[in-house]
């Protein structure tokens, strides 16, 4: 018998039905492939993930871009690149002032919208209807899987912060169409958008300026109208965005600005000053039956799992046992890896907690990859809403890439799961810049600049304009495993009864998942 140890061990599902879309609410419109991984190397699924998949448990399952309704791009993000917003300043600010002072900061509608990231994460898998790999069949666990609607959230991403009971905003009506508001009653069509005091104060002086120069009283006037002019005319997402622009790679700063950078936030929240009113806490626990720290968290995790799905998901209590908040959240294929150089946590599955003054208050479920950080899930305390949960600990996520980057330099890719162009509540994945989406077709990653243009004219498209090709799988050198032993199927057809009965399905196996991973992966016909 060879040695399995260095081998991911799956089963192809192959199925042809249509499921609910999550996203859209289609009835059997959302498509998806899918494989049940009994164990797989933390290699092999980083490999998948570049070819679009995402998992759930052990199912993991690539959208079937061509055909479903809400097309899944996968998005990622380079940590040792990024750059922080306004908005993403202004979380990392509260957060200061709250441990500092206990003060409270109330996001805007807006705010919210522009800082918050929804929860989703592997978007669409109800917990409930996650298989179980105990009792189920590999094909009787893709059937389940995928009737849970693999492509989309129940209900679509979810907007975090702000959905404590406390801290919801009550929003105004929608007015009709053409319908004149009374005064005080919202905005007048007829006037323009009103401007910000900041725009105004230099338009004043941009007038003052221009009175002065036609006067010639005016010092090098030229020069003062130019900056002033271009002051004026620059809209506050611009400013935004250049607010970075010149970012050094190995601190996240900018050289036009000299706020904080990231890695300078987390420090300040890692080391409480002696007057503080509250302390911060981040540890990484290793998923799983065979974690001691797990077993000892398991209790406060799913409680804490389970308020948040009552609270934010409105989930009824039966879908949120014990068992299917372990087969969604805590059982992985992944193999636990440990490579020279890098972090002593290693490679796999984990959760971090986010402790506040010892109290449980979030949880986020990571993979940690040799060369990524993959964010699956994120579920927290709703009475913690008025922190700004969600995007503060991706900000923390990627903090985390960089902090591994630091000893082992593999580390340097972030992926943020799926995107979707027209779902407005995963925006905020534009936010994280810079931001790539993988091509459906070669299968590479461009830059989101590039590809929004073409998204905004349809959903499905190539993302990729360069004339590079995908290389085709060859089905006959696809890994089996037969008898014990490992085999490509070309070996394998002679050999059983049922050679040519699974041609048709190997074929399409090997054009979902390409080349690459089908000559690593080995695949049990059942």
């Amino acid at each position: 018998m060879e040695a399995l140890e260095a081998y991911s061990i799956i089963n192809y599902l192959s199925d042809h039905i249509g499921h609910r879309c999550g996203y859209c609410g289609g009835r059997n419109t959302n498509y998806s492939h899918g494989m049940w991984a009994y164990l797989m190397t933390c290699d092999d699924y980083e490999d998948l993930i570049n070819r679009g998949c995402r998992r759930s448990g052990h199912y993991v399952y690539k959208p079937t871009m061509d055909t479903t309704c809400c097309p899944c791009y996968s998005v990622k993000c380079l940590p040792m690149e990024f750059r922080l917003s306004k908005s993403h300043r202004k979380v990392l600010k509260s957060m200061t002032r709250f441990l500092r002072t206990g003060a409270r900061r109330n996001f805007s509608p807006k705010e919210m919208g522009e800082a918050e990231r929804a929860d989703s994460r592997p978007e669409g898998v109800k917990p409930s209807r996650v298989p179980d790999a105990s009792k189920e069949s590999a094909e009787g666990a893709g059937s389940s899987a995928a009737s849970s609607n693999l492509g989309g959230e129940k209900g679509g991403e979810t907007s975090l912060g702000g959905d404590s009971p406390s801290e919801k905003t009550t929003q105004p009506k929608p007015m009709k169409q053409g319908k004149i508001p009374r005064p005080g009653e919202g905005i007048d069509p007829s006037k323009p958008p009103c401007k910000k005091a900041k725009q105004l104060r230099l338009e004043k002086k941009l007038a003052k300026q221009s009175q002065k120069a036609a006067s010639g009283n005016a010092t090098d006037p030229s020069n003062q109208l130019t900056v002033l002019k271009e002051k004026v005319n620059t809209s506050p997402q611009d400013e935004e965005m250049s607010e970075g622009s010149l970012v050094d790679p190995t601190m996240g700063r900018s050289t036009q600005q000299a706020g904080k950078t990231l890695r300078e936030f987390v420090e300040e929240h890692n080391n409480p000053g002696p007057g503080d009113k509250h302390k911060l806490e981040l540890t990484l626990v290793r998923a799983g039956k065979e974690s001691p720290e797990y077993i000892r968290t398991e209790a406060e995790t799913h409680a804490l799992f389970q308020k948040y799905q009552r609270v934010i998901h409105n989930d009824p209590e039966e879908e949120l046992q014990l068992k299917s908040y372990t087969r969604f959240l805590v059982d992985s294929p992944l193999r636990e890896a440990h490579l020279p150089g890098a972090p002593a946590h290693g490679f796999g599955t984990f959760h971090q907690h986010y402790r506040l003054d010892g109290k449980l208050i979030a949880v986020a479920v990571l993979d940690i990859l040799p060369k990524s950080l993959s964010s699956v899930y994120f579920f927290y305390d709703p009475d913690y809403g008025f922190l700004s949960l969600g995007n503060y600990s991706a900000l923390r996520e990627i903090a985390l890439t960089q902090e591994i980057h630091s000893s082992f330099s593999q580390m340097t890719q972030y992926y943020m799961g799926f995107y979707i162009h027209n779902c407005q509540k995963m925006k905020y994945k534009r936010h994280f810049p810079p931001s790539y989406l993988l091509c459906p077709v070669t299968y590479s990653w461009v830059p989101f600049e590039i590809c929004a243009p073409k998204l905004d004219e349809k959903p499905y498209c190539r993302l990729d304009d360069t004339e590079k090709e995908e290389e085709q799988a060859d089905y006959k050198k696809v890994q089996l495993y037969f008898r014990r032993t490992v085999m490509t199927y070309e070996l394998y057809q002679p050999l059983s009864q049922m050679g040519e009965y699974y041609t048709a399905e190997v074929k399409e196996y090997a054009e979902v998942f390409g080349k690459e991973c089908c000559e690593k992966l080995l695949l049990i016909l059942q």
